[in-house]
């Protein structure tokens, strides 16, 4: 008796399969149900007999994830919202990470080194004065009193002469232009003398490096795919940054209405 049950189940199973089967052989009928399933699955008619032949599943067949790729460029409004909300430490590390890129870049033209599977190709030559450079090294240098400012007036030089636009004046007169944002740095960073909450100011040093990047994002997006992908969002690092500079900077501007001098 169970079997018989069993195989009655059977036969009425197979017999609504016929039916469903039967009902949307055409494609019309086949596209509509398609834009009601979900995309796991996806019903295909067979030509000429316009019958359904396959019922494929993302589960039984994995559709390997594409890397998104990111540009070498960094947004401008980064560089500022970064300084200015880690109270000025953000300069060394945004040097550092510039001699780092450089650096990778250079060895690629020379095919020293693979292509970082995180970053689009580079497509340009090979960069000066990196040769030989450790960006380690480099990066730890750039805790270095005085030290450390040969090494920003380098970067602001080598940056200046990478300009595509050859025409620029930056390009032109690469030494000068290196000079002016150093200064720059420097004197408004002396700003930080100034008395109760105006020393703030200081945190304004962070136009030249702005002014650096915008000419370092020329050349990133003239060596570079076309249809680079630029990151807006921060990464995990610098939204902790953000978020604990946001809060010591606002204790900062509250404390003299809190604390009477």
């Amino acid at each position: 008796m169970a079997l018989t049950a069993r195989r009655q189940e059977e036969h009425r199973l197979k017999a609504s399969a016929k039916t469903f089967v039967k009902g949307i052989t055409q494609a019309p009928l086949v596209d509509a149900y398609n834009n009601r399933l979900p995309p796991a699955f996806v019903l295909k008619l067979g030509a000429p007999e316009r019958r359904i032949i396959a019922i494929s599943s993302a589960v039984e067949k994995k559709e390997e994830v594409t890397q998104l790729q990111e540009s070498r460029r960094q947004p401008v409004w980064h560089v500022i919202v970064l300084h200015i909300l880690t109270l000025g430490f953000y300069w060394p590390f945004w040097f550092a990470k510039n001699w780092s890129l450089l650096i990778h870049a250079h060895k690629l033209a020379k095919k020293e080194e693979s292509q970082d599977e995180k970053l689009v190709p580079y497509t340009g030559g090979e960069v000066p004065q990196v040769e030989g450079k450790d960006p380690i090294l480099l990066t730890l240098c750039m805790f270095v009193p005085f030290l450390t400012l040969y090494l920003a007036f380098r970067q602001f030089n080598l940056i200046a002469r990478l300009d595509p636009d050859k025409t620029s004046y930056p390009s032109q007169h690469p030494r000068i232009a290196a000079t002016l944002l150093l200064v720059s740095m420097i004197a408004l960073s002396c700003l930080f003398v100034l008395p109760k909450t105006f020393y703030l100011l200081y945190l304004s040093s962070c136009a030249p490096l702005a002014v650096a990047q915008h000419w370092l994002n020329r050349y990133w997006k003239a060596n570079e795919p076309a249809d680079s992908l630029v990151r807006q969002a921060f990464s995990t690092v610098e939204l902790l940054s953000v978020i604990f500079g946001s809060i010591w900077l606002g204790l900062i501007v509250i404390r003299p209405f809190v604390i009477p001098q």
